[in-house]
């Protein structure tokens, strides 16, 4: 007798793709603006535990010159994505979680994580955002205003030794200079 094999069937998953940007968000809102430039060289990490496996995938990427990175070729699961490097002369700013079909999927709990982003075949998630913050400065002079008009002309003398507070909208004391 002949025998047929029938119904074989191979299951293969179209791969999944992930990108995003490190940026610097202006104004810390969490949200790449026009006009918030990305910086490059940034390294930044996704890893995933195989269902099927158990053995944890892990890749890396450096941003481009316009602070972009994608991840491409990735097999269904779940995937955490990492900012391996502070950029230099930057504060950390707001982290925010991209979307997938529209929908938002992912979290960000702790600085520079981005975690439980779930991915099926052929899903494209877009914009897993780090944002950065340029540091600011103030500067100033405390001066004897002599016609009372706020502007320091020469005759008006600098007054040493004056303290200086800078506090928060809520009255909480950020720093203070003499």
């Amino acid at each position: 007798g002949d025998m047929h094999a029938t119904q074989l069937d191979f299951a293969e998953a179209q791969p999944a793709t992930i990108s995003g940007f490190v940026y610097q968000d202006l104004d810390n809102d969490g949200n790449r603006d026009p006009g918030e430039a990305g910086l490059s060289g940034v390294l930044v990490s996704i890893t995933s535990i195989s269902t099927i496996t158990g053995q944890v995938i892990s890749l890396s990427a450096t941003t481009a010159a316009d602070g972009s990175y994608s991840f491409n070729n990735l097999a269904p699961g779940v995937y955490r994505i990492a900012e391996v490097n502070q950029p230099t002369g930057f504060l950390d700013g707001k982290d925010t979680a991209g979307t997938v079909r529209g929908q938002r999927r992912g979290q960000s709990l702790t600085n520079d994580v981005l975690t439980d982003i779930s991915l099926q075949g052929n899903d494209q998630g877009v914009e897993y955002n780090f944002g950065e913050i340029p540091p600011s400065s103030l500067s100033g002079h405390v001066f004897e205003d002599v016609n009372d008009d706020g502007i320091r002309q020469t005759n008006e003398a600098l007054l040493p030794g004056v303290r200086i507070d800078l506090v928060r909208p809520d009255g909480t004391l950020v720093e203070s200079v003499t």
